[in-house]
């Protein structure tokens, strides 16, 4: 639940502002989604800003022949609800992509879950064979997510399996239980497995909504579940499930355990939790080592107020687990940018959107960074918003020296909420910004949705965007907007990114996308579509250090702007954040008039397609 209030207007002063069109402004504060239970639970605080200059760009993508085909159908969107589920799954030695989804076949109601396959790299599909739970009389499946598993030394696709999971329906008496399966990808060797919440056996817990960040690490599985409580508006308490799978191939199926972790989250004045729900699962390749990551309010940080990263690790396969020291999460010039814009000057974490372990077993996760709001004990959950876009989404990954970010890009529009949502009930969705890695995690590809705000300031209309990074240099290539200008423009909803893309010997990546209808009823059926044609396409890197010098500061008439060759959008805004200059320029020595401004604090902005950087300047 989002409590939106729009107070005075804060103009944004900050060093390194990566910008989009202009410079945004705070407009008030937005209170953090620490409510309302697992069901719908895919829409996502509103946001608000950062910074940091963006690594350099080796890479560019290209989009010629973009095509969707359908590959499945399903009874409604809520298959396809929460970004946080791992759905579309890939594996490049045997060129085969899966996603798993609710069937659609008046039969079987709403609970069947079937599996779309594609054994030669996405052309063909089949949308039929596969089914991955059929007990939808008794106890219909809901929200599934699935993953391919390649048993040691298979060539043979059809010997490859499905691994999935999720909640189940028990009768009419709602959610009740979870179901673990797997399948061959011929549509063989189909094992079931339940269990129901009165089941429990460790801790007296409930397997709750086993559909986080499920993944396959070497005949090792992992998803998260909960066995979150309740008062019907707000979470009272958090208990986090860790189920824990290994290959039997004797039964040809998955052999599940569980562990649990509670995570040490302050409390609220009215005795809460002060954290968010869904937490973050990494594990590395070998299903040894890995990490769960909150967003909450954490005792031991040095900043206690704010919500930040608090951090889990295994050693043991995830059996047991171990709260990391507290980092400061300040040292990272960007988070600390975003502190300075705070009226409080503390910066506020929002919900992890994914996360991933690099090929140098770094873990990673995505998450947008607002400026904090309030000290007030009732009030720390909230931040500022950004009149003008949605804020800026980073990367952070940890290295043997401790955490480092980026800023990976701006999400313009807004996320849908129940005002804006066009269904008959109203669902809320966000950019679902999700991340993919290479078969050797030397490569990792970002896809996200956003509309252009010209069309709507909410994500109405949204578009995929793609980028690239480059592991082993830290480089980050240029967005492309992959459907923007072809057949699907503005009209790509529920996205998913593949948990795998392909790269071929030239280094030429392939990601794995899908998207699916968005029906004005909610619960009427809907297809499900992959996006062909989409490579990120390997060039040398010719990124060159631009010269950006603009002197004198303090000025008085006359300011001078010295840039490289090429051609540049410079812009002036003063402390409000109106712009009182905006023209193109060219490389060299620029002449700029200023003695029609006011005395004060400028802003100077300058971009091209792959460089970016401001400047503030005095005019006395």
């Amino acid at each position: 639940m989002r409590k939106v209030v729009w107070l005075s207007v804060m103009g944004l002063i900050m060093g390194g502002l990566f910008a989009q069109s202009k410079v945004t402004q705070l407009s008030g504060p937005a209170k953090a989604q620490k409510v309302l239970k697992v069901i719908n639970e895919s829409s996502t605080p509103t946001k608000s800003g950062a910074v940091l200059q963006r690594p350099a760009v080796p890479v560019k993508a290209t989009k010629s022949g973009i095509n969707k085909v359908v590959i499945g159908s399903s009874k409604n969107i809520y298959t396809a609800i929460v970004s946080q589920s791992n759905v579309v799954s890939a594996n490049q030695s045997l060129n085969t992509i899966t996603m798993t989804r609710r069937g659609c076949i008046s039969s079987a109601s709403s609970g069947l879950i079937q599996v779309s396959v594609s054994k030669d790299g996405g052309t063909t599909w089949d949308s039929t064979t596969v089914e991955l739970w059929t007990q939808y009389s008794s106890m219909p499946a809901r929200y599934p997510s699935g993953v391919i598993y390649n048993p040691s030394g298979n060539t043979d696709p059809n010997n490859a399996f499905v691994i999935g999971s999720g909640p189940l329906l028990i009768g009419t008496s709602g959610f009740g239980g979870s179901f673990f399966s797997s399948v061959k990808l011929d549509g063989t060797s189909l094992n079931e497995q339940y269990k129901l919440y009165g089941d429990s056996t460790v801790d007296g817990y409930a397997i709750r909504f086993p559909r986080l960040y499920l993944q396959e690490r070497k005949g090792k599985f992992f998803v998260l579940g909960d066995d979150n409580r309740d008062n019907g508006t707000n979470y009272t308490s958090f208990k986090t499930i860790i189920n824990r799978g290994v290959w039997d191939p004797t039964g040809d199926s998955v052999i599940w355990s569980r562990s649990v972790l509670v995570p040490n989250f302050l409390t609220d004045p009215s005795g809460l939790p002060d954290g968010l729900s869904l937490p973050a699962l990494i594990m590395d390749d070998n299903g040894q080592n890995g990490y769960i990551i909150y967003i909450g309010r954490d005792g031991d940080g040095t900043d206690n107020l704010s919500y930040i990263p608090m951090i889990y690790k295994t050693t043991d396969g995830g059996v047991n687990w171990v709260k990391e020291p507290a980092f400061d999460w300040t040292t990272i010039p960007a988070v600390q940018e975003i502190a300075n814009i705070s009226r409080v000057g503390r910066p506020f974490f929002g919900r992890i959107k994914d996360a991933v372990m690099d090929g140098l077993g770094r873990p990673h996760f995505i998450s947008y960074v607002y400026p904090a709001w309030s000290n007030h004990p009732d009030s720390l959950g909230y931040y500022g918003v950004f009149r003008y876009h949605n804020g800026f989404v980073f990367d952070f990954y940890k290295d043997a020296s401790g955490w480092k970010g980026f800023v990976i890009d701006t999400i313009r529009s807004k996320d849908v909420d129940d005002a804006h949502s066009p269904t008959s009930d109203p669902l809320n969705w966000d950019e679902r910004i999700q991340v993919a890695r290479t078969p050797d995690g030397m490569h990792l590809v970002f896809a996200w949705m956003d509309t252009d705000t010209t069309l709507d300031a909410y994500n109405l209309f949204p578009d995929i965007i793609v980028k690239s990074f480059d592991v082993a240099s830290g480089t980050l290539s240029d967005r492309i907007n992959i459907t923007q200008g072809t057949a699907y423009d503005g009209n790509n909803y529920w996205m998913y990114l593949g948990d795998y893309c392909f790269i071929d010997a030239y280094g030429n990546i392939t990601p794995h996308i899908t998207t699916s209808d968005l029906n004005l009823i909610d619960t009427n059926p809907v297809k499900h579509y992959y996006i062909q044609g989409v490579t990120i396409t390997a060039l040398p890197n010719e990124t060159k250090p631009v010269t950006f010098q603009v002197y004198p500061n303090p000025a008085s008439d006359h300011l001078y702007v010295n840039l490289s060759d090429g051609k540049y959008n410079l812009t002036i805004y003063n402390a409000l954040g109106n712009v009182v200059l905006a023209k193109q320029v060219n490389g060299g020595l620029n002449t700029i008039d200023l003695s029609k401004l006011p005395a004060g604090l400028y802003i100077v902005d300058v971009t091209s397609n792959n460089y970016h950087a401001t400047q503030k300047v005095l005019k006395q």
